[in-house]
């Protein structure tokens, strides 16, 4: 059924296209032809382009009449990439998540009682801004039992500000709220790093100031070996701080089985393993320490 009106209506838009082909060569022999005035050309042209117009505009009803008749089908939905399985249930250790979005207090309930203990919450964007969603989702996760709730900080390295300037408006932004480590969120995706002397720098300024506020023990750096060489030029600095690594395997491993050291990092604190699937409704990567 819905072949033959389909067909019907291309019939129909290709008889319509006919006419409005030959209506010129019509109009011309109806209104020109006979005309003996000077003004004639200059009518006849006004003329047709008004039955031009008015072809055009039934033509294009009737087509519209025609196919608003067939049957309509629902979109397809845009193809999605497969999400990775998780372990049911999620095992040894601690699992926590991190985002870039804020979640109210029943999210992270659901979270806990689905085994997920710890946050890491974006607190400076990469627009060098505060994320305004941050505080009342890290408040949230504290009130709801999350075990540990830390924060993470998008460098913008094209922004005016400082890289001192920008840690100090994340935490300023926290006065008065408890988290737990900064990290600094070393990556090759938005930040406008240049050359390695330069990243490195950045890096150090922006960790020097955290630690003058936080102490050593309060300040992290996540990245992986593929960032770390392609922004640091895989430098030995800041080995010292705690590393945080994302290292994502076809069948999502939660341990440190995978790690191979870079940089200075002879070992991580904890693994990001897993950049999704989303869990009580939270879209979130998945995270992985020892107990």
């Amino acid at each position: 059924m819905r072949v033959t009106q389909r067909v019907r209506v291309l019939l129909l838009a290709a008889a319509l296209l006919c006419v409005l082909l030959l209506a010129p060569a019509t109009v011309d022999a109806r209104r020109v032809a006979g005309s003996r005035s000077m003004a004639a050309p200059k009518r006849a042209g006004r003329e047709l382009d008004q039955l031009n117009a008015e072809a055009l505009a039934r033509a294009s009803e009737e087509l519209h009449e025609a196919e608003a008749a067939l049957p309509r089908r629902p979109l397809a939905a845009a193809p999605r990439r497969p999400s990775p399985s998780l372990p049911n249930p999620l095992g040894p250790g601690a699992f926590g998540l991190d985002t870039a979005f804020g979640y109210n207090q029943t999210v992270f309930e659901c979270l806990r009682d689905k085994g997920y203990s710890f946050v890491v919450q974006r607190i400076w964007r990469s627009l060098c801004i505060v994320d305004d969603a941050a505080v009342a989702s890290i408040d949230a996760a504290w009130a709801a039992g999350m075990s540990q709730v830390d924060v993470y900080l998008y460098p913008a390295c094209a922004c005016s500000l400082k890289p001192e300037q920008q840690v100090s408006a994340a935490l300023a932004a926290l006065a008065g709220h408890q988290f737990g480590t900064l990290w600094l969120d070393i990556e090759t995706f938005a930040s406008n790093w240049t050359t390695p002397a330069a990243n490195l720098a950045w890096v150090q300024a922006a960790v020097q100031e955290a630690v003058s506020q936080l102490g050593p023990m309060r300040v992290g750096i996540y990245t992986n070996a593929h960032n770390w060489a392609a922004i640091m030029n895989n430098a030995p600095e800041l080995g010292n701080f705690r590393l945080w690594y994302a290292h994502y395997e076809t069948t999502p491993n939660p341990s440190f089985s995978d790690f191979q050291p870079f940089g200075a990092w002879q070992f991580p604190a904890i693994k990001q393993f897993a950049d999704g699937p989303e869990v009580c409704g939270a879209s979130m990567d998945h995270n992985w320490a020892p107990q």
